[in-house]
């Protein structure tokens, strides 16, 4: 399957649907770090940056475009101007160059204030225009916490097909039938080797999950009426502390050293990359295994064998009960 990947950051989307097994054609990015991380990672891609000067002409016809485009306006913080806001609103840029090309699957992420900007007209925006062009679709809310990270990481995820009208809700959703209590799965997230193990399980006494990883650090009192400033820490032998980037990427599934650029392959005793766009682009990434889960259930249907493909530890109504959430 060929994958065409925009607002690609640092490659979350593209390295999980390579480790499925997939042909990444062509990424649109115009973060400098990004961009330097790409370049590192994915070599011999075609790369565009300005997602706004780019025509669909101009791109590899591909089978799947995905990307989880900029989320500053449906948070409040940046003043929930949603699909109206300069960052937001380049969803309709995504939508032009989907509308040009055609793909048969559209992967879409964003964060959970997606679903009430502007009272939910968002939200129904992007669903309604997916249907304009023919695409049947489905989305969910989904935790990193549930796929092996511990980290609590909920993110929307929209997955449309054209041609088929059940594809998304298959790759998304999971009604098999099911008791009314079902067998305990896995645990919620797991330890890492290295000195990362010992101490995340204390963060904020939540067991073995970190908080949202964010892409950088408020001063000011969040919604929630505390110091957003305590995010991204970690209590250990020493006291408080921030989490080191390679603690970050180990939180979001990537690679030891996948955001260092100096060689140091995730040494951090001998790494010399400024830490600061690490963060930055760290926490604005997806996680991992999530999008690979995903990619996996899009290739087990293209094969007609859904059935066959990796489950989450949920079943329909959980998975229900996190749409309505």
């Amino acid at each position: 399957m060929k994958i065409g990947s925009v607002f690609a950051g640092i490659g979350g989307f593209d390295l999980a649907f390579q480790r499925a097994g997939c042909h990444i054609v062509w990424q649109i990015e115009i973060d400098r770090f990004c961009l330097r991380v790409l370049n590192e990672r994915f070599p011999r891609i075609k790369r565009f940056k300005d997602i706004r000067g780019i025509k669909a002409d101009d791109l590899d016809p591909v089978d799947l475009i995905c990307g989880g485009f900029p989320c500053q306006d449906f948070s409040t913080a940046g003043g929930r101007k949603g699909l109206g806001g300069s960052e937001s609103g380049l969803w309709w840029q995504f939508h032009r160059l989907v509308a040009g090309l055609r793909p048969r699957w559209v992967v879409v992420e964003n964060v959970v204030g997606m679903l009430s900007s502007r009272r939910g007209w968002d939200m129904g925006a992007i669903l309604r225009s997916l249907g304009d062009l023919g695409y049947w679709w489905a989305y969910r809310v989904l935790d990193a916490q549930w796929f092996g990270l511990p980290q609590r990481r909920k993110r929307v995820f929209v997955v449309g097909h054209i041609g088929d009208r059940t594809a998304p809700a298959k790759v998304l959703l999971e009604p098999e039938d099911c008791p009314g209590n079902t067998a305990a799965g896995r645990e919620e997230g797991y330890e890492f080797d290295g000195a990362f193990a010992s101490s995340v399980g204390e963060v904020g006494g939540s067991g073995l999950k970190a908080d949202t990883l964010v892409s950088h650090y408020f001063k000011g009192p969040t919604t929630a009426g505390r110091d957003s400033s305590v995010r991204n820490v970690l209590v250990d032998h020493v006291g408080v502390r921030r989490f080191t980037p390679l603690e970050c990427e180990r939180l979001q599934g990537f690679p030891d050293g996948w955001t260092c650029l100096c060689g140091a392959l995730g040494n951090t005793s001998i790494c010399t990359c400024p830490h600061s766009p690490r963060y930055r682009a760290l926490g604005n990434a997806v996680a991992v295994p999530v999008v690979a889960w995903i990619a996996r259930r899009i290739l087990a249907h293209s094969r007609k064998e859904v059935t066959a493909a990796p489950s989450v530890r949920s079943d329909f109504f959980r998975c229900m009960n996190l749409l309505e959430n």
